[in-house]
């Protein structure tokens, strides 16, 4: 995984009521598997924010190009959490 420069614009998007969803975060082979149960959506995470076992999250790009927001906080997977879509 590559590691994603903070956009303060994004941080901007977030505030404006983008999408909530209920996301699923799974781990396979390194793989981080982003899943939205209620589109039926699965892509993978290509970039994040923080990206250690302590912080892990902030913005996300998927393999779709959307771009996500996940709360940093260990990485602990799998989980479900409330996630904030920020951009298509």
């Amino acid at each position: 995984m590559h590691l994603h420069i903070f956009n303060p614009i994004c941080i901007n998007k977030l505030k404006k009521g983008k999408t909530v969803a209920k996301v699923m975060l799974r781990e396979s082979d390194g793989v981080i598997y982003f899943y939205v149960a209620k589109k039926d959506m699965e892509e993978t995470i290509e970039t994040i924010e923080f990206n250690s076992d302590d912080k892990w999250g902030g913005e996300v790009e998927l393999s779709n190009g959307q771009i996500w927001w996940i709360k940093p906080e260990a990485k602990k997977l799998p989980k479900e959490i409330n996630s904030k879509r920020i951009s298509d």
